[in-house]
């Protein structure tokens, strides 16, 4: 353990300074976003680890840190005579890991498991490649608002402090014509950091208890990245600076940071970064620093240092006294990519679910030494697809079809072949059903469904809800008509809606076409479905109603695609008060406001999302991410969205939104939704339902709890199983339990496999404590959301 007195020696900073500026020089390289991996390895990273690796030679002191490990194994794969002195470095701690995850995720949208694996797919390779080198901290400087349980996803994998950058309120240069006085937004994160604890240095405890030390980048992940230049940036977006590295200005550029971060500072330590996207080092950084302590330091009282972020966290977290604690959700920052591009995140989903089914079928057929080989590439692929410019759809066209899309398609092909070799046939199996209450009657356009659970009227050539009860009282849960739809005319984009920025139109349209072409419905043995075929505004459009003979979810789903520049969502009215907005988001389940900053706010829907009105639950589910909003009796799902670019005016792009959606396709879009009693048990319902969720126009998804329960048996029933697979060693098992309301009680785990001792780990696979096993059972107390247990 090292003493602040100890690290500061280390990074040779004098013991008078009372205020040290620290610089993190950091990479920040999408893999795809406006390129593909291979254009921007080939115009920037191969050129910038060069130089990087260069100044790492010429200065000893020089540190470099890379925020993930993607370009890493790509320059690794292609520099093999470097391979020796990346090693070096690495292990020496020269050139840092900001994070050891594959990819810089986004965290609001992909599965809690897909999120974990990130880190330890990562630090797998790290670690089968001699680059030995543990980083201790994550970084995330530009996802597009995180999730409220990044401390318990983090924990879960060893993981004690972060770094963030867009969190929802905040100025950040290019975003919006508007002046920056208009920021930070109020009841913001922003707002509640800058104005009313004024620190940019947290204690972030979650909603499970769970807490990181985190650091917020309030002006940018680039925010030292003109220190010896002059201009406006240097982004090769728009690269306008020329070098200056004067003393002067070097001194003038030290005194606009110190003014703009020291009074948010609660510790004698503050950070700047730089590393904007693809920007090259900065040449003899050190040597500019010792210029100015030289020249500066006794005139300033500021000791400035290039040194890593776990270095500056390290010393901040001495002053954790000083530090407030915070639980906080900083979001919504933008909000159109929870859409956009359904087809990315569908099979990025789908990808997923696969191959957590083939490391349950090879574990339960004991095949996992035949598979594990098999599925590396795959799993590479399934955790790139989290980067915030992959899952939430928004890289240009031809990135999306040339590396994305293909890639998906052929990791898909690469796990289907590997279910093959296990002999699983991945047809559709039928649930076991006990006998239950259905009766369909039609009156002229009028369809009556009766079941167990409801009384539903349903006017077939429109597809919406005239009448829906609990099958126990007569009372009408609508308010009015719904499962309607709501045409907005809609200036947003693949990141944002019109609503979120100044000059943006979000407007709906009152008046519409819509024409029934066809109506169809089909009493199948599962359930009744109604599939009504529109033209809405010279567009096709199908609708899909499902209700089950056997549960009480009710499917739907629509195809489609609209004219640019709109967004089509599913309303429901309902006849009672919504008092509490329940949402999934990977960690935990949250309760959010309808509105936070924007009027409406659409949040995303990651799995399911609760609705508390004052007399009962209505739940929605989605297989794939999504986007809803809710305003005292209303809810709104999002159908379609054709928003081509976000749009000042109609007409003036945003900077830092800089692609368009113009090659759109015919989308499809599936949701659930569930009502019940409030007397019910809320954590075991949704979970329940979420292990037996089974839309009837997928095919694989029942295998997968078929899987689990045949492997483990857990208790309480409010704690799913996201993974059950091979160690990384091949000498046990792994197995992921994951309960999203969070566990207080003790955790009842017996197996169906033999195995001869237990292990508590993290997600990275390392033992934290052995188990006491009582035949063939474990109990285990904790608190949290996230537990992983190796058998061996």
């Amino acid at each position: 353990m090292w003493s602040e007195r100890k690290i500061r020696k280390y990074l040779g900073v004098p013991d008078d300074a009372e205020k040290v500026l620290i610089f993190t020089e950091s990479s920040h390289w999408d893999p795809n976003w406006l390129y593909t991996s291979e254009k921007y390895f080939e115009k920037f990273v191969q050129k910038n680890l060069d130089l990087a690796l260069n100044e790492l030679e010429k200065e000893p002191r020089r540190v470099y840190s890379l925020e993930n490990v993607f370009f890493l194994k790509m320059y690794w794969e292609r520099n093999s005579k470097k391979r020796s002195i990346i090693r070096k470095f690495i292990n020496d701690g020269r050139l840092r890991l900001m994070s050891s995850a594959v990819t810089s995720a986004d965290t609001l949208l992909p599965k809690v498991e897909a999120i974990l694996r990130d880190f330890f797919i990562g630090q797998k390779w790290l670690d089968e490649n001699g680059l030995t080198k543990k980083t201790e901290v994550a970084y995330f400087p530009d996802s597009f608002g995180i999730s409220p349980f990044l401390p318990s996803l983090l924990n879960a994998v060893g993981i004690k402090k972060t770094s963030i950058t867009r969190v929802d309120g905040m100025f950040f240069p290019g975003c919006d014509f508007e002046s920056r006085k208009n920021f930070p937004r109020k009841t913001s994160t922003a707002e509640i950091l800058l104005r009313k604890e004024r620190t940019l240095d947290f204690i972030w405890r979650d909603r499970n208890g769970k807490e990181v030390l985190t650091h917020w980048n309030a002006f940018t992940y680039g925010m030292g990245d003109m220190l010896a230049y002059i201009g406006i940036s240097r982004v090769y977006l728009a690269r306008f600076a020329f070098s200056l590295r004067k003393s002067w200005h070097v001194a003038y550029r030290i005194r606009q940071y110190i003014k703009a971060l020291e009074p948010f500072s609660k510790t004698p330590y503050i950070l700047c970064p730089i590393g904007y996207d693809f920007i090259e080092p900065i040449p003899d950084l050190v040597s500019l620093l010792d210029r100015y302590n030289k020249e500066y330091y006794q005139k300033t009282g500021i000791w400035t240092v290039l040194a890593g972020l776990d270095d500056y966290l390290l010393l901040v977290e001495f002053y954790k006294k000083n530090l407030p604690i915070l639980e906080i959700d900083p979001n919504p920052y933008w909000t159109g990519f929870y859409f956009s591009r359904q087809e990315i995140k569908e099979k990025s989903y789908k990808l997923l679910e696969k191959l957590t089914l083939a490391e349950k079928l090879s574990v339960l057929k004991k095949k996992a030494k035949d598979i594990n080989s098999d599925l590396q590439k795959a799993w590479w692929i399934s955790v790139i697809s989290n980067h915030h410019d992959f899952i939430t759809g928004t890289s240009t066209d031809e990135v999306v079809e040339k590396e994305q899309i293909s890639w998906l398609n052929e990791s898909k092909k690469i796990v289907d072949n590997t279910l093959k070799k296990i002999s699983l046939n991945l047809k559709y199996i039928k649930k076991e059903r006990k006998t239950s209450f259905f009766n369909l009657s039609k009156k002229g356009v009028k369809i009556l469904v009766e079941n167990t659970y409801y009384k539903i009227e349903i006017d077939s050539k429109k597809g919406i809800f005239t009448y829906f009860a609990f099958n126990s009282t007569k009372d009408n849960l609508l308010k009015e008509s719904s499962n309607s739809l709501a045409l907005y005319r809609d200036s947003g984009g693949l990141w944002r809606m019109g609503y979120e920025f100044k000059g943006g139109i979000w407007k709906e349209k009152k008046k519409f076409h819509l024409h029934n072409i066809k109506t169809e419905i089909t009493n199948h043995e599962t359930g009744i479905e109604i599939v009504n075929l529109f033209n809405l505004n010279d567009s096709l459009i199908t609708r899909r109603i499902w209700i089950d003979k056997w549960s009480s979810l009710i499917y739907f789903r629509t195809d489609g695609k609209l004219k640019k520049g709109y967004t089509l969502t599913s309303r429901f009215i309902l006849n009672s008060h919504i008092k509490k907005l329940l949402m999934h988001s990977p960690g935990g389940v949250i309760e959010r406001p309808y509105k936070k900053i924007y009027d409406p706010t659409f949040w995303p829907i990651n799995e399911f999302v609760c609705l508390k009105t004052e007399n009962y639950y209505m739940a929605v589910f989605k297989p794939y991410p999504g986007s809803i909003s809710c305003d005292d009796e209303k809810m709104e799902i999002t159908l379609l969205r054709s928003a081509e670019r976000e749009k000042v005016f109609g007409f003036l792009g945003l900077p830092a939104n800089p692609v368009s959606y113009k090659k759109q396709k015919v989308e499809k879009v599936e949701f659930a939704i569930m009502l019940f009693r409030d007397k019910i048990n809320l954590k075991e319902k949704m979970v329940e339902t979420l292990k037996h969720l089974s839309f009837p126009w997928q095919e694989y998804s029942q295998i997968l709890n078929k899987v689990d329960d045949s492997l483990i048996n857990v208790e309480p029933k409010s704690v799913l199983i996201t993974a059950i697979k091979p160690t990384s060693t091949g000498d046990g098992i792994i197995v992921r339990f994951y309960a999203p309301f969070g566990v207080k009680e003790v955790l009842k785990i017996t197996p169906n496999f033999e195995f001869k001792e237990a292990y508590l780990c993290n997600a990275k696979e390392n033992d934290i404590e052995k188990l006491k096993v009582s035949d063939g059972t474990i109990y285990i107390k904790i608190t949290g959301s996230i537990v992983t247990i190796k058998f061996i």
